[in-house]
């Protein structure tokens, strides 16, 4: 009768364990393709105002939307180290911080450049996470 409650004990474990690795997979092909999708749905309107305003010379307006940006991702930087190769996330916060800088010194054309490079870095973090499950199988 002890090997009968053991032997189900162990059986739960490994449920319990198989289950817990399944969430996790779960979380970990889902999670950070969301996380950059949102953080990208945020500062687009931000990087369009930003391109339109620096085109148009106005750079009070590119300032206040490069500020934006730079401060979200800032805040992210940590969480999205956690998921991504730490080059590509600081060369996201590197673009935008070089691009917020360029802004200051009212150059429209690099900051154009600049700003398409952070888009460039954003689509390839999108991009990179395309895990499904078919590739795990």
């Amino acid at each position: 009768m002890n090997e009968n409650r053991s032997f189900k004990a162990m059986y739960a474990a490994v449920a319990l364990s198989v289950l817990l690795s399944v969430i996790l997979l779960v979380f970990s092909c889902g999670f950070p393709r969301r996380l950059v999708g949102s953080m990208y749905e945020h500062d687009r309107p931000f990087i369009e105002s930003a391109k339109k305003a620096a085109a148009d010379g106005d750079f009070e307006t590119v300032l206040s939307d490069m500020t934006e940006i730079v401060s979200s991702l800032e805040n992210k930087k940590h969480l999205l180290m956690l998921f991504y190769d730490h080059n590509g996330v600081s060369d996201l916060t590197g673009e935008a911080k070089t691009a917020l800088q360029i802004a200051q010194t009212g150059e429209a054309s690099q900051f154009l450049e600049t700003i398409g490079e952070m888009e460039t870095v954003y689509e390839y973090l999108l991009h990179i996470n395309d895990v499904s499950f078919s590739n795990i199988i």
